[in-house]
């Protein structure tokens, strides 16, 4: 009996194992048929159908366009993740032939590497995604799965309140200076949503208010690299934060205009890792980080593309999770970019929470909290043994995406001070390695005020005063050429010889939370132009400007029908969403600014808080506006009072409005409006913009969506 049972489990083991065996040729049947009609994410296009992105409209000065975000989803937990997206590693060992297995077992639908054979970003129907996570987990050879989280950049938009960079001074960027203007040898990746570069291929959407291309801070081969890990069809920055980040950290300094980047002569790599809407996944981060570091998606590098990298954005992890625990393949990507030479600043995020906020709370990465012109903990910032350094984060004014400038808080403003820093210790020969600078940093800030961080509040003049030697050396990687600006879905970045270049459909992109709202500020002639020895404060630069600042309050004045604007007129005091409108613009066919048929309607509430003595320079008026049509060659009148109202200067005409969206700009930063004024006809209510409906007819309709001024004046 015992002979026959022993007969019978050889014959079930030998029929088991032809099973399995006829269940892997019939899978390697099907995986040819499939195989036959498609190709992995790694080699192909995103497809159209494509249910891990939306499409989405996005808007910038006024102008709308189209692009492709992610779609989201929420895990089991809460948190926020790419729909249909998981991350897996695979044990060590595993053969394509069993990952190949596994992905068809868990109705993998796509696949893509993420800087190691063993791991990889899979998709499948965002319906499946819990179903596929529980079918891989069960496999033997799969070591982790991962949700494909969503990660945020970290700043709050603020209204500009300060014409200069009291950052700048607080960290002694002008004694570091003295030592370092920076090299243009030395690179900083900005792993951002973009940045306000000129890109000629990118059509209207590229060029700011002067007519040109890019942002003037950003311009003159200020960037010489770029790459799209996006969903967007676009390199430039369309959630207004890149460009911001990129202008701390080296916005042309000594060229008489807009604003100082402590890097000053150092270079930008513009590497988009966020979408237009200011939200992605960790996978494009990952695949930035390997880019820059001179990696592609197979684990292969080569000569890095960048020295430092800045990272403003990511994502709070859960009480008690740590980067490695929680996030292995970002942890991989940061070492393998560690490996590479480069020094990684991430800012700490905006939760004011101790719980790990991620890449800022991954190893090798040096993490920056915010702090305040007091030296403050800023009280958004996160905090905690894991937070390195502290930088200024609060009221920074920096470079926006329309060619104008803006001030935001958040730890994203906070950590590019710190990346400009570390790229001015690149040029001394002391300092020429990551862990060189990184210990630099931390060990000249300044404990006294910690800011919620282990090593204080970083100091540029003690850090780089006090370097050996002082000459400029240049890092040990080949510089990248300056490349042909693109605009594609794949990343095209200039090629670096010896470095392989990625071969993916870059997935979407890491988040801005709190998109800024555009609140243009100063033209190119204003704002605190950095001198020939920069410096942000106003005693090195007297004329000073409050940046545009929209209008608060309004109402219907005298004149037409007495009702003004009368649907939405607070649709007039912000850039985009409601805007106001004058239906039927008069009660008589009489043109012209003194008409009293035309439709009127005043704008005040600017927000200004200039001294009282101060000398007013120019006074600049934009007003966005259109009208339904252009018969009969409809304009605006514009008036200016300054003491709220009683008295009004002589009116300045637009011209003909047309039936789309169009700034006009009014005075300049040298133009009174024929008269003198002081700080305090300026501020507070005294300061008010009447706006005539200019038509002979009385059938006309008008559009306000902007009313900002800009005051140029002498303290």
């Amino acid at each position: 009996m015992a002979a026959v049972s022993a007969r019978s489990l050889g014959l079930r083991a030998r029929r088991a194992r032809s099973q399995v065996l006829i269940r892997k040729l019939i899978f390697v049947f099907a995986l040819g048929l499939a195989l036959a009609g498609s190709r992995p994410v790694a080699d192909a296009q995103t497809p159209p159908d494509d249910l891990s992105t939306r499409d989405t409209t996005v808007t910038r000065g006024g102008r709308q366009f189209d692009t492709q975000v992610l779609a989201e989803t929420t895990t089991a937990d809460g948190r926020r993740a790419r729909a249909g997206s998981l991350i897996v590693t695979y044990k060590p060992g595993t053969s394509d032939l069993d990952k190949a297995y596994s992905r068809w077992m868990s109705l993998v639908r796509r696949f893509e590497l993420l800087g190691a054979r063993n791991t990889e970003r899979i998709e499948v129907s965002p319906a499946l995604t819990r179903l596929a996570e529980i079918l891989l987990r069960s496999m033997p050879n799969v070591e982790s799965v991962e949700p494909d989280l969503i990660v945020t950049a970290v700043d709050t938009p603020n209204d500009p309140n300060f014409a200069v960079q009291w950052g700048m001074t607080k960290v002694g960027a002008q004694q570091a200076w003295d030592s370092t203007k920076g090299s243009s040898n030395v690179r900083v990746a900005v792993l951002d949503c973009g940045i306000f570069e000129p890109l000629p291929s990118e059509g209207a959407g590229n060029i700011a208010w002067d007519g040109q291309y890019g942002h003037p801070d950003l311009r003159n081969n200020k960037i010489v690299a770029r790459a799209n890990f996006s969903t967007s069809p676009y390199q430039d920055d369309y959630c207004n934060h890149g460009t911001h980040v990129a202008g701390i950290v080296a916005a042309n300094t000594d060229n008489g205009i807009g604003v100082a980047g402590l890097g000053r002569q150092t270079s930008l790599v513009n590497v988009k890792v966020l979408g237009d809407n200011g939200s992605g996944s960790f996978t494009d981060v990952i695949e930035g980080i390997l880019w820059a570091a001179g990696c592609n998606t197979s684990g292969n590098c080569g000569a890095r593309r960048a020295e430092v990298m800045n990272i403003s954005l990511g994502a709070l992890l859960g009480s008690g999770q740590t980067c490695a625990g929680s996030v292995p393949a970002l942890q991989n990507a940061i070492n393998t970019a560690w490996a590479q030479g480069v020094v990684i600043v991430a800012a700490a995020g905006n939760n004011n929470s101790t719980r790990h906020f991620v890449p800022a709370a991954c190893s090798n990465v040096l993490s920056v909290s915010a702090s305040t012109t007091s030296d403050a903990r800023a009280s958004f910032s996160n905090s905690g043994s894991w937070v390195d350094v502290a930088a200024p984060g609060t009221q920074i004014l920096s470079s926006n995406n329309t060619g104008n400038y803006q001030s935001f808080d958040g730890t994203s403003m906070a950590s590019p001070h710190v990346a400009g820093l570390a790229a001015l210790l690149w040029t001394h020969g002391s300092y020429n390695t990551n862990s060189a600078i990184v210990s630099r940093i931390q060990q000249t800030a300044e404990s006294q005020f910690l800011a919620g961080s282990q090593y204080g509040r970083i100091r540029a003049g003690a850090a780089v005063a006090g370097a050996a030697g002082g000459a400029t050396a240049t890092p040990t990687a080949t510089r990248t050429p300056t490349p042909t600006a693109t605009a594609t879905r794949s990343p095209t970045p200039t090629s670096v010889p010896g470095t392989p270049t990625p071969t993916r459909t870059p997935t979407p992109t890491g988040t801005a939370t709190g998109t800024p709202t555009i609140t243009p500020t100063p033209t190119a002639t204003n704002t605190a132009a950095p001198t020939n020895t920069p410096s942000p404060t106003a005693t090195l630069s007297p004329i000073q400007s409050t940046g545009f600042r929209e209008c608060s309050s309004n109402l219907a004045a005298t004149g037409g029908d007495n009702n003004g604007f009368e649907t939405f007129s607070y649709g007039a005091c912000g850039d985009g969403g409601a805007y106001a409108r004058d239906i039927n613009s008069g009660t008589n066919s009489t043109s012209g600014c003194t008409s009293t048929g035309r439709d009127r309607h005043v704008f005040y509430g600017f927000g200004n808080n200039i001294p009282a003595s101060a000398q007013i320079r120019g006074i600049q008026l934009r007003v966005d506006a259109w009208a339904d049509v252009t018969n009969n060659s409809p304009s605006l009148c514009v008036e200016l009072s300054w003491d709220s109202g009683a008295s009004w200067t002589t009116a300045k005409a637009s011209n003909v409005l047309q039936q789309s969206e169009a700034a006009f700009n009014f005075g300049s930063t040298t133009d009174t409006w024929g008269r003198t004024w002081n700080g305090a006809q300026v501020n507070g209510n005294n300061l008010r913009v009447r706006i005539t409906s200019n038509v002979s007819t009385t059938t006309r309709d008008f559009y306000l969506d902007y009313v900002a001024v800009n005051v140029t004046y002498a303290p």
